[in-house]
């Protein structure tokens, strides 16, 4: 566990320095529960949304979460434990859009997840290999 956790950081700290916007690691500005994050990069690459509803999720204290994945509504079962986090039970409206294909790799990506970070007003969900997969920002829920 401690190797893998070192490993994560040592990646962490290299993906922060290739950023457009240099996150580095500061001390987190927004806590991981009851947050709206809003998807900034899915893969390292910047994510720009088709449609008027930002990707994100919300991490509520009762260990369920609720978002928007490009074409569907979200929710489903998540839980941490010092910087691990899992989710489980994800579940989604059935609605079609020209944003399918993204929402199923941010789906799988929520899966896939094992680790995470906080750096400032950046959330990080880390495979177990330590490959950043999804890095949200806090932002204002839009109405």
């Amino acid at each position: 566990m401690r190797n893998t956790i070192l490993i994560v950081c040592s990646f962490l700290l290299f993906v922060a320095c290739k950023t457009q916007e240099t996150i580095g690691f500061q001390k987190a500005s927004q806590p991981l529960e009851s947050t709206y994050w809003k998807l900034w990069q899915l893969d390292g690459t910047d994510y720009k949304s088709e449609t008027s509803q930002p990707v994100h999720v919300q991490l509520n204290t009762d260990g369920r979460f609720t978002g928007y994945a490009g074409c569907n509504m979200i929710w489903g079962i998540w839980k941490f434990q010092a910087q691990e986090i899992q989710f489980s039970n994800i579940n989604r409206t059935k609605t079609a859009c020209n944003e399918l294909a993204n929402e199923e790799i941010i789906l799988e990506h929520l899966q896939k997840a094992k680790a995470y970070m906080i750096s400032g007003s950046h959330l990080i969900l880390i495979s177990g290999d330590g490959h950043a997969l999804l890095n949200f920002v806090a932002s204002t829920k839009q109405p």
